[in-house]
């Protein structure tokens, strides 16, 4: 049983093992958990009230202040200090790491794939190939990781850019927004196409690439003005 150390009665109604004889009915434990939220939603307030006069604070793997935000330098020393995968299970927990901050990672969608494949394969359930091209995507990754980039926060009273490209297999998008003449990166989504979609023409995969961050990014370009921008040239 996990010891709970006893502050303001709630000791008992925090044991992390419940016999079916501690079983309440829903009446008796609504007091109960109207007084645990309460604790929780204090020490949530305490702990902004705490973060009020910073030029910056910590929150979920993010350093947020100033109108942008970068991942913590935590973060960024387990990603620059992981080492080279040697079996499917490092290289999933590597991934997961990184999956965590596609948003700050141009062209996520094309590199990561080539780790993705490492996992693939009827060999035995740990058992990976690691080539020059694995280790090529993986240093590239914690590369754009350990620059710690940095993304914007959107100023609504400004148009948004919203670039997008298309490649045989995936498309890549960028949202930014050009303040004082410097563009500034908000978000970067890409994905790859589905099956269907790779057998589009050029031009229908630069228009899905388009419909996607659209889509993406609704939240952020419904009801504004912006400008789209597409490598695509017509002769």
């Amino acid at each position: 049983m996990l010891e709970i150390p006893e502050v303001d009665g709630m000791k008992e109604f925090c044991l992390a093992n419940v016999t079916s004889s501690d079983f309440r009915s829903e009446q008796e434990r609504c007091p109960d958990l109207q007084v645990l939220w309460g604790k929780a939603r204090s020490g949530v307030d305490e702990e902004f009230q705490l973060m009020k006069g910073k030029l910056e604070v910590l929150f979920l793997g993010h350093t947020v202040g100033s109108g942008s935000r970068s991942p913590s330098d935590l973060k960024i020393k387990a990603i620059k200090d992981f080492p080279t995968p040697t079996t499917k299970t490092q290289v999933r927990s590597f991934l997961g790491i990184v999956g965590y901050y596609t948003h700050y990672i141009s062209n996520y969608s094309e590199i990561a794939p080539l780790l993705t494949d490492a996992l693939k394969g009827k060999c035995k359930k740990e058992i990976i190939v690691w080539d020059e091209r694995c280790e090529k995507a993986f240093e590239e990754l914690k590369g754009k990781l350990v620059s710690k980039p940095i993304l914007f926060a959107p100023d609504f009273s400004k148009d948004f850019i919203l670039q997008t490209d298309a490649s045989d297999i995936r498309a890549e998008v960028v949202l930014s927004q050009s303040i004082n003449g410097e563009e500034h990166p908000i978000l970067f989504p890409s994905k790859k196409f589905s099956k269907a979609e790779r057998n589009y023409s050029t031009v229908e995969r630069e228009l899905a690439a388009i419909i996607f961050g659209l889509k993406r990014l609704k939240h952020y370009l419904d009801g504004q003005r912006f400008i789209i921008e597409t490598k695509y040239l017509t002769k």
